[in-house]
């Protein structure tokens, strides 16, 4: 382009726009846009969304007087369209795709935590993933690339978790099933295996296992919308956790349940679980040894009987 606009001595100016992740050593023909909007612009987007997505009116509001690195043009139209957005698969697969394999563990199991249980993840917690002593003081910073801080925050001191639940949605369909043709199906296929491999991360190698993670287990494998279905009229429904439901096959549904057994061995609603779901799906040779064992563990819950 530039040799034949040259040919016909075209006065000309030509410029390059490049996405980069950080900022990057620039001459005076180089100039850098941030991603985060100036208070100006960010007022402009919430004029011209608010009036696109108006059921959206008060997300949007949150996002305009929320933190600076949220404020961007992708949350707004993340905000304002939702599940719709077509611009959601471009931006996690930009910031997910050159992850090693740990950080990409790291990245689903805060997913999981956030889109399944509505919890985010204590930093320490990736110390055996990490290989790190638990000792020792884990910086996210350094376990994971600058790109990744746009799909997390740190929702607490010391505890991080995904920035929206669509991105760990995202996150699960495409690290799941790096594939995009069929994604919507065949992500759900590997979602047993890595409940499974969440259920021993949770429980780490400690012999003393804290409450704050045995809660983190429940909330996302047996809640339901916050409740606990045990003891409840719907506990004799075929509902379950939503990661439950989203696996899909019974095979791969009663394998993620027995894990929780032998993870978390004295936890008795895990059993009482297992027992429910193996009498739903007529496996009482296996479900009425699981619930006598939860009520010898815990005789006077009344939930359990």
């Amino acid at each position: 382009l530039y040799e034949h606009v040259a040919s016909q001595q075209t006065p000309i100016a030509m410029v390059q726009v490049l996405r980069r992740f950080s900022r990057q050593p620039s001459s005076h023909w180089e100039f850098w846009l941030p991603t985060e909007l100036t208070a100006t612009e960010a007022d402009r987007f919430y004029v011209a969304y608010s009036t696109a997505a108006p059921e959206r009116v008060q997300s949007l509001r949150n996002l305009l007087q929320g933190e600076d690195r949220h404020r961007t043009a992708f949350y707004f139209g993340l905000q304002a369209f939702g599940r719709e957005f077509r611009a959601l698969p471009a931006f996690v697969g930009a910031r997910v795709h050159h992850l090693s394999d740990i950080q990409k563990q790291i990245a689903c199991f805060m997913a999981i935590a956030h889109h399944y249980g509505q919890q985010s993840l204590p930093q320490q917690a990736f110390a055996d993933l990490l290989n790190l002593p638990r000792s020792h003081i884990i910086d996210m910073t350094k376990a994971l690339p600058v790109e990744a801080f746009d799909l997390i925050i740190q929702a607490e001191p010391e505890a991080w978790r995904t920035s929206h639940d669509l991105i760990a949605e995202e996150i699960l369909r495409q690290l799941l099933s790096p594939q995009e043709e069929g994604r919507d199906r065949l992500w759900k296929q590997q979602l047993s295996q890595w409940a499974i491999d969440f259920a021993f991360f949770v429980r780490g190698r400690s012999q003393v296992i804290s409450e704050q993670m045995v809660e983190l287990a429940r909330r996302v494998f047996v809640y339901r919308d916050n409740v606990e279905l045990i003891g409840t009229e719907r506990s004799a429904q075929r509902q379950f956790s939503q990661i439950i439901e989203d696996i899909g096959s019974s095979h791969g549904q009663l394998e993620v349940f027995r894990t929780l057994t032998q993870v978390f061995p004295e936890e008795t609603h895990f059993h009482a679980h297992l027992g429910r779901f193996c009498g739903l799906i007529n496996r009482f040779d296996e479900g009425l040894p699981a619930i006598d064992q939860a009520i010898s563990l815990q005789r006077d819950d009344p939930l359990l009987h």
